[in-house]
């Protein structure tokens, strides 16, 4: 299906999450996601730090509020173990000039870390690609993805879960696994 910005205007409803709805979601649904909902119970954000550059009741709607009369009108339900969440907003204190700086100056370098890992990872947040530093530690391994790409994070999840049939399943199929995950 083709959305189009006619369709829209129509009131048809839109093919892709903004920022704000997979936040929301995540309020809902934990940060873990349908492959992870499977091994453990939902992970929650406990607290969300802004700019000073919003208005608190627009945040709050677009973060966790916004199922709220839903769910009190019975419109949609929420099958434990997922419960609505509402993280604490707070407001960074920055002065008007070091806002200015950390615009101009922004980086587009994204770095992970977990226990286990042997370094840390750069990525670019703009592609997601290892930067060209640890694409050349990466070049003897597969490609230049990232650890924490889809692709990578699967093949793990799938060294965890055995398949049954004898048959690998795509990520598709594994993520539809997560019944209550996609019900909620």
């Amino acid at each position: 299906e083709v959305q189009t910005f006619d369709g829209l205007q129509r009131g048809d409803r839109a093919l892709c999450h903004s920022c704000s709805d997979k936040i929301s979601r995540w309020s809902m649904l934990g940060v873990q996601g349908a492959l992870l909902s499977i091994l453990i119970p939902p992970v929650y954000i406990k607290g969300v730090i802004v700019s000073n550059l919003f208005k608190k009741e627009h945040i709050t709607r677009a973060i966790c509020c916004r199922f709220e009369a839903a769910l009190r009108e019975e419109k949609t339900t929420v099958t434990s173990p997922f419960y609505l969440h509402h993280p604490i907003i707070v407001e960074a204190l920055t002065k008007k000039t070091q806002r200015h700086e950390m615009i101009k100056n922004k980086s587009h370098a994204s770095i992970n870390w977990a226990e286990g890992d042997g370094a840390v990872e750069v990525i670019n947040s703009r592609d997601g690609r290892p930067t060209q530093h640890d694409q050349q530690k990466k070049a003897a391994s597969a490609g230049a993805a990232s650890r924490i790409s889809k692709r990578s994070l699967f093949l793990l999840f799938s060294k965890q879960q055995p398949p049954q049939s004898g048959r690998k399943k795509t990520y598709g199929e594994t993520k539809q696994e997560a019944k209550l995950y996609q019900r909620t």
